[in-house]
């Protein structure tokens, strides 16, 4: 991989974690505004990450040209270890079972929107 590549990767993971951060910020004030049961606070942010791993992976695809499935399924999972860092960081050493799940999910995600990215025809 030329340097090139690497860069195209990186600015599309970067803008994937950017948009999860900001979607993060504007879920967190709406839940202040509307009363809402604790429980549905995971789905929402689960949610949201897997939005955002496949929009990264699909722009990551997209750009770079290369497979879908590995170049989706390498950014998920960079997008997955960041998060964990994040979590690890913020809960002082713990990660739950529940991330694991999500971290899956979102790699198979990320498989599928590069899938999709890389068989999308181009406009000429």
């Amino acid at each position: 991989m030329n340097k090139t590549i690497i860069k195209q990767f990186l600015i599309c993971l970067l803008s994937g974690l950017v948009t999860f951060i900001v979607l993060l910020c504007m879920t967190a004030l709406i839940l202040l505004k509307v009363p809402m049961a604790q429980s549905s606070y995971m789905p929402i942010v689960f949610a949201i990450s897997v939005i955002c791993s496949a929009l990264a992976s699909f722009f990551a695809t997209r750009i770079t040209k290369l497979k879908g499935i590995v170049i989706g399924s390498i950014t998920s999972a960079a997008f997955d270890i960041i998060l964990a860092a994040i979590l690890l960081v913020a809960s002082s050493g713990s990660l739950s079972g529940k991330f694991f799940i999500l971290a899956a999910v979102n790699i198979i995600v990320g498989a599928i929107a590069g899938i999709y990215a890389a068989n999308l025809k181009r406009k000429h």
